[in-house]
């Protein structure tokens, strides 16, 4: 138990860390492992496990109802001999508010166990001095269980004995406390002293009601740490640092929006899409880059909205839900001091090639035909006058048969 509740505590100091400050106070989730209320192990004024709390949460709603828990070190199972002649109680509370009403889930444990009276389990309307309550006035009776073997109370309480509630209402102001009293010297009580509050200061997270077991409400609220309104230079890409968190009831898998951009300009977030759980944040990366220098001009801006949503339906009929809230960011194009470096050399001759089959497609094409019809005519003329030229050389070597011979009958003659 020492552990688990070391565990718990460690949780909440990170969530508290990690959650930005402009977001609403924390809808826990309602069950023993996320607990609205955790509070330090062994601070109990009497030093009794018994009056030591270590956790409490609301949970367990039905339509008609939902319940009240407490955790401690231990609980006694019966009174201990040795005090019942002092007739000491023991009293648990479960204070929280619902539409403005403060309320107090209670158990009074008088002297119980073998021969001992009941326990007994009330719902009571408070008034608070300050912080501190100053009369608690009966409401109702409530069922409930005092389960010494595993250190819980559970206490149930009706909806309509609240007033009736409504899916999305919240059940805020959520303390505990336990008091003691007991005889001194004839029939006189003494004054309750608070043993153990948790937590020790303030109120824990909040609890939402969703109407029923299969209900669900969702609570999606984004927040920024980063500036909203930024400069992108060349070749830069600008990150903001976004969280969403699930204030909500159920788990959901989120995934990040933004409307429109200017088209000069890129948006995109890491992770695409996370599960999310109740109770918990999930940090997002937004990158913003310019996506065409050519055509951007210094001073060149884009204004845009970014929300989370969640998809409730499926991938056929969908049902988006969009966040409770949704953020606004500027970027504004910053190149004057970092032109895009005009290319050289080979490169040069390629842009300028590009640029020329780019801008005169026509043209190209129209060259391209007209080399092509002048190979053809070279090749057909080549191959006609080599077929003249060949006709003409055989000739030759018909009527010149032996002009060597001729030649030389010649030479004698003229001796």
């Amino acid at each position: 138990m020492v552990r688990i509740k070391a565990l718990l505590a460690f949780v909440l100091v990170v969530l508290l860390l990690v959650a930005p400050l402009n977001l609403s106070p924390r809808v826990r989730a309602g069950d023993i492992n996320n607990p609205e209320i955790v509070d330090t192990e062994g601070d109990s004024i009497s030093g009794k496990t018994s009056h030591d709390i270590l956790w409490a949460f609301m949970g367990y709603e039905t339509n008609d109802t939902f319940a009240a828990v407490m955790g401690m070190k231990t609980l006694d199972t019966f009174t201990d001999p040795s005090q019942i002649q002092t007739v000491p109680v023991s009293t648990y509370e479960f204070y929280f508010t619902i539409k403005a009403v403060n309320y107090a889930a209670t158990a009074s444990v008088p002297v119980h166990g073998p021969f001992g009276i009941d326990i007994r389990f009330a719902l009571n309307t408070v008034e608070y001095n300050g912080t501190t309550p100053s009369n608690e006035t009966n409401k109702a009776s409530i069922t409930g269980r005092y389960d010494a073997a595993h250190g819980i109370i559970n206490m149930t309480v009706t909806k309509s004995s609240v007033g009736g509630v409504d899916p999305g209402n919240r059940a805020t102001n959520l303390w505990c406390g336990i008091y003691s009293k007991q005889r001194s010297g004839g029939v006189t009580m003494t004054t309750p002293v608070l043993q153990d509050r948790a937590p020790d200061n303030g109120y824990g997270g909040e609890f939402i009601f969703v109407g029923s077991p299969e209900g669900q409400i969702v609570v999606l609220e984004v927040a920024t740490s980063s500036s909203q309104m930024q400069n992108i230079t060349a070749f830069t890409t600008l990150k903001f640092d976004l969280a969403v968190f699930n204030n909500g009831t159920n788990t959901v898998t989120i995934g990040m929006r933004n409307s429109t951009v200017d088209p000069k300009f890129n948006v995109s977030f890491s992770p695409l899409s996370t599960t999310l759980e109740r109770g918990r944040t999930a940090n997002i990366t937004m990158a913003v880059k310019i996506k065409d220098l050519r055509t951007t001009k210094d001073g060149d801006s884009t204004t845009f909205t970014v929300w989370a949503e969640t998809n409730l339906g499926n991938s056929t009929n969908p049902k988006m839900v969009k966040s409770d809230n949704s953020i606004i960011f500027t970027v504004r194009a910053s190149i004057a001091t970092t032109p895009v470096k005009p290319p050289t050399g080979t490169a040069k001759l390629f842009d300028d090639l590009s640029k020329f089959f780019k801008n005169n497609k026509n043209t190209v094409i129209g060259l391209v035909v007209l080399l092509i019809v002048l190979a053809v005519v070279l090749v057909v003329y080549s191959k006609l006058g080599r077929g003249k030229k060949d006709e003409e050389f055989g000739d030759l070597q018909v009527h010149e048969k032996h002009p060597k011979k001729k030649d030389k009958e010649k030479e004698e003659a003229e001796d």
